[in-house]
């Protein structure tokens, strides 16, 4: 019964997976209707909450339904060939990426979901001398398809991840995340001051910074290195400033300059 109930489960996963990636390719705008399908999903198999996402996520608005519609959406939901006799993996990273056009009719992330992200990056175009390079490679590669090698295996990423924890972070590091959050919250341009979350992302990645360059300590640098990747979406600017055009990237640089940095010394 055990296994027929399984059987069961996974051929409905397997038709709305189908349904969606069918929507998606025939370009289907009726986004609202697809919720019944992606609450079904949810509810005939106990996913850990789309790999990530908040359990909030079946609801979202139907504007917001779009990205969740993709394949690559889907692809995760599978967690590959092997499916459903596996689960998603506990420690997959998710990546979301926006561009700066194309975005007209869309609801912008409420503060609470965009806190759960790590860091924001804006990567901008490449320079003319790498976009020159670019060029050149695609031009000498000619019609052969591009070979992408393998970087790192799960079992070393996975101990790339615990390296981390061997890391030392001194007192003083320590204070000055936690100076810098409680200075966000009592700006004059800011509403809405970086959460615990923040400092707790922010010392993660110090510490994964120093571990790549060598070191087994966390020192000012990091913290500073990091801070405007890991804060600057985490604030809410007040209305006026969208006026002025000042952005939470200016306003964790404005501290970083002003807050006094701990002796850089520290081990």
């Amino acid at each position: 019964m055990t296994e027929l109930s399984g059987a069961l489960r996974a051929a409905i996963v397997g038709i709305a997976i189908a349904v969606i990636l069918l929507a998606e390719a025939i370009g289907f705008d009726n986004q609202r209707a697809l919720l019944p399908v992606l609450a079904g999903v949810r509810r005939c198999w106990h996913w850990p909450c789309w790999c990530g996402r908040s359990p909030r996520a079946s609801a979202a608005p139907s504007r917001r339904i779009r990205p969740m519609t993709t394949s690559r959406t889907a692809r995760r939901i599978c967690c590959g060939a092997g499916w459903p006799a596996r689960r998603c993996w506990p420690t997959a990273p998710t990546a979301p990426a926006r561009t700066g056009i194309e975005y007209e009719g869309t609801y912008p992330l409420p503060e609470a979901q965009l806190d759960r992200f790590a860091m924001q990056l804006r990567l901008g175009y490449l320079s003319e001398q790498d976009e020159t390079q670019m060029i050149r490679r695609r031009l000498e590669r000619g019609a052969v398809p591009p070979q992408v090698g393998q970087v790192v295996d799960a079992a070393g990423l996975m101990e790339m991840r615990d390296a981390v924890e061997f890391v030392t972070v001194h007192p003083d590091v320590v204070t000055y995340v936690v100076s810098l959050a409680a200075a966000t919250r009592g700006h004059p341009q800011v509403e809405v001051g970086a959460s615990p979350r923040a400092e707790l992302d922010l010392v993660q990645m110090a510490r994964a910074r120093a571990l790549l360059l060598g070191r087994d300590y966390v020192i000012p640098e990091d913290v500073k290195a990091l801070a405007v990747a890991a804060m600057a979406h985490r604030i809410t600017l007040r209305p006026e400033m969208w006026v002025r055009r000042i952005r939470g990237e200016d306003v964790i640089a404005e501290l970083l300059r002003r807050l006094p940095v701990p002796r850089a010394g520290v081990t």
